[in-house]
């Protein structure tokens, strides 16, 4: 019993030194990676295990699209062993199609391009991620209504396959995407979303802190209907809010001093006495953000309960 007792007593000690080990080789690198980044690059966003909420909700409107409507729109059987090979064959043809002069066609391939590229893996996008970037930039430029819209969410996707560390090519589609987000037309649907895309395209591609402030300051400039162009409307507001949320879980800068943060808390608390539920939700997710910011530097605010307040005045169900 003394021998059993002393083996239990060791493997339990031995365990206890390996996750010791693995917690200690984990917390070094952590700090190594925090000490030695450039004081130019954006924090690291707080991810949960699911997909952003915001990012998820705005490039599909239904997960159950993508297994039946488009697999039946595509002509397509995910069940066959040569599925992925179909998927690259349907991406060479879609691509073709966003060429054609009939505006129907090019329509139908931009819903087509979005759909494939959510199904292909990235691996199987590496050697046509530029092609569908400059295809569907190109198209941006002449399109109508309903392609620009299309052209914008196919965009997303395609950061998602570019994936992070890109910062040319969000400097690529910044000026294409920001003409269209202040100069596309008053109440057009193609205003939200491109800039939509181009804050997507700065979270997923970009690296560099002075972009995300920039494109930050434009969010604030169409909430403060300055920004230089059409009228503002309210769903081009809801995307400015948005916008400007999920940046600021990168990057803190622009309201981290007393001032600043007094002066984006008073903008934010105006958004909620809006008579549009959309609009309110969007502007208290934004106070809950710099809530968070005013917990870490309580300093900022001299009267949390003012804070809170704002915080909890919007709908409970939002």
């Amino acid at each position: 019993r003394i021998r059993a007792s002393t083996q239990t007593a060791r493997v339990l000690f031995t365990r206890a030194s390996l996750i010791w080990v693995r917690f200690a080789t984990s917390f070094c690198a952590a700090f190594i990676f925090i000490m030695g980044r450039k004081s130019s690059q954006r924090r690291t966003p707080r991810r949960k295990k699911s997909p952003d909420p915001v990012v998820e909700e705005d490039l599909s409107d239904d997960a159950s699209d993508v297994s039946t409507d488009t697999v039946a729109m595509l002509g397509l059987s995910l069940q066959s062993e040569d599925a992925e090979e179909q998927l690259k064959s349907k991406l060479a043809e879609t691509l073709d199609d966003l060429t054609e002069k009939r505006a129907a066609t090019r329509v139908q391939g931009l819903e087509k391009l979005t759909a494939i590229l959510k199904m292909l893996p990235n691996e199987l996008v590496e050697d046509r991620k530029a092609t569908c970037l400059d295809t569907v930039l190109g198209l941006l430029r002449r399109a109508g209504e309903k392609e620009a819209v299309l052209a914008c969410k196919a965009l997303c996707v395609i950061f998602v396959h570019l994936g992070a560390e890109n910062e040319r090519v969000i400097q690529r589609v910044t000026l294409p995407l920001r003409r269209i987000a202040t100069k596309g037309g008053s109440g057009s649907p193609r205003r939200p979303w491109a800039l939509r895309a181009l804050v997507v395209g700065c979270f997923i591609c970009g690296e560099e802190s002075t972009t995300t402030q920039a494109l930050m300051r434009l969010c604030v400039e169409i909430l403060q209907h300055s920004v230089a162009g059409d009228e503002v409307t309210p769903d081009l507001e809801i995307a400015a809010l948005e916008s400007w949320t999920l940046l600021a879980t990168v990057e803190s800068k622009p309201f981290s001093n007393k001032k600043a943060y007094a002066w984006h808390l008073n903008l934010f608390r105006e958004k909620l006495s809006s008579s549009l539920a959309d609009l309110r939700a969007a502007a208290g997710e934004a106070v809950a953000v710099i809530a968070e910011e005013w917990r870490d530097n309580p300093s900022y605010h001299r009267n949390p309960r003012e804070v809170v307040e704002a915080w909890l005045s919007t709908d409970a169900s939002k």
